[in-house]
């Protein structure tokens, strides 16, 4: 369920990255499903027997200023299942308390990158930030510690490696950095749907 087309991020092969593409174009204007007809979303599909439920897709959901708690909302109807993915970039301690505080089950970060000059070619906010990438790292890691420190076994943490032809060979090297750091690691290939 994506609530919003949200994104601090332009990354080359997204389409917010692509604004000139056809999916790209739905990205240039702002649009948002309102907080109550998100509840009402929820709603239903825990009537029909929805068991896991995501909450972010093309999106930044850190960027929207309701998704405590609609996150918050969705953990009380007990689905087995509450996932985001996000860039991790405005995962701030405050940030982080507060997700924890919803209850959900997962969250993965996608990173796609092991060096900080290969994150920043592919995965950038619109005004190029230098030192984002360890800034992304370090909220993750900051994040799992928080959470551990809590006594919480959830959200489960994953991060995403998106193989590209530029970063295929930080595969081992990002493998064996977050190996065991985190609860998964989940390396999927680009599919370029611009040709297509």
């Amino acid at each position: 369920l994506e609530i919003d087309n949200i994104c601090n991020f332009a990354c080359s092969f997204c389409p917010i990255g692509q604004p000139d593409s056809e999916l790209g174009q739905f990205y240039k204007t702002k649009h948002e499903i309102p907080k109550e007809k998100v509840f009402q979303i929820i709603d239903e599909c825990k009537e029909i027997g929805v068991n896991s439920i995501q909450f972010s897709i093309v999106n930044e959901p850190l960027a929207n200023k309701n998704i405590f708690e609609i996150l918050k909302y969705a953990s009380s109807k007990k689905f087995e299942d509450i996932f985001i993915v996000s860039n991790g970039s405005l995962l701030n301690e405050k940030k982080a308390l507060q997700l924890l505080d919803t209850n959900i089950t997962k969250i993965q970060f996608s990173l796609d990158a092991f060096k900080a000059e290969t994150f920043e070619k592919n995965r950038f906010t619109k005004i190029k930030k230098p030192g984002l990438y360890n800034k992304v790292k370090n909220n993750i890691i900051n994040f799992i510690k928080l959470r551990d420190k809590l006594g919480k076994k959830f959200p489960l943490v994953r991060v995403s490696f998106i193989e590209l032809e530029e970063n295929k060979n930080e595969i081992d090297d990002f493998k064996n950095f977050w190996d065991k750091k985190v609860d998964g690691i989940h390396f999927q290939r680009l599919t370029d749907y611009k040709n297509k």
